[in-house]
C-alpha cells in the first residue's frame, strides 16, 4: 500500500513540474507552484510516516500479545509434562519395588529349598482309603 501511495505521489509530482513549466515566462509563479508542491509533497511523508508508524505499533502489539499467548501455553505443557513425569515416576518406583519384593520372596524360597510352588497332585490322596468292612 505504502508503494502504491509512493507512486501515486511522484506521478503527481511529475505531472505538477510539467505543469508548472509551461509557464516559463513567470518564474515568481514556477517558484510559488514549487514550494506549494513542496510542502504538499512534505505533508503527504509525514502523514505516510505517520500511518507507517502505528502500523508497526500495531504489529509490535500483536507480536507482544502472541508471544505472551505462546510463553503461557508453554508453560501450561511443561507443568502438565512435570505432572505426567511425576505420575509415572510412582508408578514405575511402585512397580519396580513390587518386583524387588517377589525376587526377595523368590531367593528366600529356593534358599529354604522350596521352589514356592503347591505340591502337584493327580487329584488323589495319598493317605490310605479307609475301608467299609470292618
Amino acid at each position: 500500500m505504502i508503494k502504491t501511495l509512493h507512486k501515486v505521489l511522484l506521478a503527481s509530482l511529475v505531472g505538477l513540474l510539467l505543469a508548472g513549466c509551461d509557464d516559463g515566462s513567470n518564474s515568481d509563479t514556477t517558484e510559488e507552484k514549487a514550494s506549494t508542491l513542496s510542502e504538499k509533497v512534505q505533508s503527504e511523508i509525514g502523514a505516510l510516516k505517520e500511518a507507517g508508524t502505528s502500523q508497526v505499533q500495531e504489529l509490535k502489539q500483536k507480536a507482544d500479545a502472541l508471544k505472551a499467548e505462546v510463553t503461557e501455553h508453554t508453560q501450561s505443557m511443561k507443568e502438565d509434562a512435570l505432572k505426567h513425569t511425576e505420575a509415572l515416576k510412582g508408578d514405575l518406583s511402585d512397580q519396580a519395588q513390587s518386583l524387588l519384593d517377589s525376587a526377595k520372596q523368590q531367593v528366600e524360597a529356593f534358599q529354604k529349598g522350596d521352589n514356592g510352588e503347591a505340591p502337584q497332585t493327580d487329584g488323589e490322596s495319598d493317605s490310605p482309603e479307609k475301608s467299609e468292612n470292618p
